[in-house]
């Protein structure tokens, strides 16, 4: 996952805030949901936290704080105070590596 997170964020443009510069395109709201759950998930279940150092990292902090303020993506998020624990719930399934039964017989 690192790998390809690096990768992303060396094919961002190193001007402006989005991927393509300063205004966001397909890639950007396309990947945003995921940046949001490696946010929510990946901090809860396994303490990860993404690399700070270095200048692909710095150029993905820096969208990803474009993207949380971007109102058409913003208005479209559920409401951060439910939505966490909800997708916590939802995820620790598989977070127990049980993620791969039938979704009917989680309980």
């Amino acid at each position: 996952m690192l790998a390809g997170l690096r990768a992303l964020a060396e094919a961002m443009t190193p001007e402006g805030t989005y991927f393509w510069g300063d205004r966001p395109g397909v890639i950007d709201l396309a990947f945003a949901p995921f940046a949001l759950r490696i946010d929510a998930l990946l901090c809860h279940y396994k303490a990860f936290r993404l690399p700070q150092s270095g200048g692909a990292w710095a150029r993905y902090e820096t969208w990803w704080r474009a993207m949380k303020s971007y109102a058409p993506f913003t208005r479209t998020m559920p409401n951060r105070d439910t939505y966490d624990a909800r997708l916590l719930e939802f995820y620790l399934p598989y977070s127990q590596g049980r993620g791969q039964q039938d979704v009917t017989e989680v309980n």
